[in-house]
């Protein structure tokens, strides 16, 4: 009997660590898609700016801008985060698979 719960629990501890490392790579590739958003945003404030000093852009404009600019780096933070929570996750796994 306790060989058999021995046996669940480990393949029960395998497939979490699974589930968490697909989490992780996803979150991993997430991350860096928004970090290329967040450098977008960054040049379309500067360009809006540019273009509002110019006059050829309303004042709407910037704050549309900056308003993505800012949803940016909301996002960019927590993808961050969620990608160091599961990296944590996956190493607190990986240390209770080892009996």
């Amino acid at each position: 009997n306790a060989q058999l719960q021995q046996q669940n629990t480990l393949t029960n501890l395998q497939a979490a660590t699974i589930k968490t490392w697909q989490a992780y790579k996803n979150t991993l590739q997430r991350l860096q898609i928004e970090k290329d958003n967040h450098t977008l945003a960054i040049n379309l404030l500067q360009l809006v700016l540019q273009k509002f000093q110019l006059g050829q852009a309303t004042i709407i404009d910037v704050r549309e801008a900056q308003k993505s600019f800012e949803d940016a780096g909301y996002r960019l933070v927590n993808l961050a985060y969620a990608a160091k929570t599961a990296e944590i996750e996956l190493k607190r796994l990986s240390n209770r698979i080892h009996f």
